[in-house]
């Protein structure tokens, strides 16, 4: 099965947070003390991770709900 034909060029992620008052961070690798910190300071309630790679325990534990809640999703292309 091909993707679909995208009609429209891919969107500025930085762009469309931007014009919706949505904050962006970009960090440099997420296990990096600096990230962490960062990550941190805001005091978030809830981290979604939709990238490649394990997230250390350090940045999963800046997330409030991260420690009293554990849900774990896992996503495999569905051979066919």
């Amino acid at each position: 099965m091909e993707p679909a034909a995208q009609d429209e060029p891919p969107i500025d992620v930085l762009a469309y947070c931007q014009s919706r008052r949505i904050a962006f961070l970009e960090t440099g690798p997420l296990d990096s003390a600096d990230a962490v910190a960062l990550i941190k300071a805001l005091r978030p309630d809830l981290g979604i991770h939709a990238g490649a790679g394990l997230l250390r325990r350090s940045l999963i534990d800046a997330f409030r709900l991260a420690s009293s809640t554990r849900i774990w999703v896992c996503c495999r292309p569905i051979a066919g």
